[in-house]
């Protein structure tokens, strides 16, 4: 333990990893069979795997298609249904979608291109509401420039698949690139 739960915050790898460990003893099977049966199956992400490893690498070791990613940011954005199936509960979501960095937490660790994003469960919180609050802007920017998002508020999510491998400066571009997004969206309706 680098700090006292729910005082400071370190974002990293390791969590994913430890996340995955337990799925798999709570739900007594590996990680990429519950991940195929429980989400990629009814979500029908038919390119959407973990390489089929011993030990699949939960913390960025997916391999999909936009297709398929958008198909779990739609069930997200609807509170975890998805073509009339319930993949999620909403409270699951509800949870997810919550800062989970207090007031007075130490940061540790957190990308500097994520600037003072806060965090959920495994996503980021791109309107920073206070700690337990529920967000309505969620983000997950992969390490190399990816960047899958759901504004809640706005009823749309969107992915942008991309590679940049300069951090400086992303978060600004995401932000941006959300704002237009919103903006013609507005339009539309």
């Amino acid at each position: 333990m680098e700090g006292e739960p729910g005082l400071s915050f370190h974002y990293g790898n390791a969590g994913m990893q430890i996340i995955a460990a337990i799925v798999e003893k709570i739900g007594g099977a590996n990680f990429e069979m519950l991940f195929a049966q429980r989400i990629a199956e009814p979500l029908e992400m038919k390119a959407t795997d973990f390489g089929k490893t011993a030990v699949p690498l939960a913390a960025g070791g997916a391999w999909s298609t936009p297709e398929d990613y958008m198909n779990l940011l739609v069930m997200l954005l609807n509170e975890g249904m998805y073509k009339d199936k319930r993949i999620l509960s909403k409270a699951a979501i509800h949870e997810m979608m919550k800062n989970r960095i207090r007031k007075h937490c130490l940061i540790a660790y957190r990308p500097e291109e994520l600037g003072e994003w806060e965090y959920g469960f495994g996503a980021w919180v791109m309107d920073c509401v206070a700690a337990d609050k529920r967000s309505m802007q969620l983000a997950s920017p992969g390490l190399f420039g990816s960047f899958p998002w759901i504004d809640a508020s706005n009823n749309y999510c969107a992915f942008l698949l991309t590679m940049n491998m300069r951090a400086k400066g992303r978060k600004e571009l995401y932000e941006e690139l959300a704002q237009l997004t919103t903006e013609a969206v507005k339009q539309i309706h």
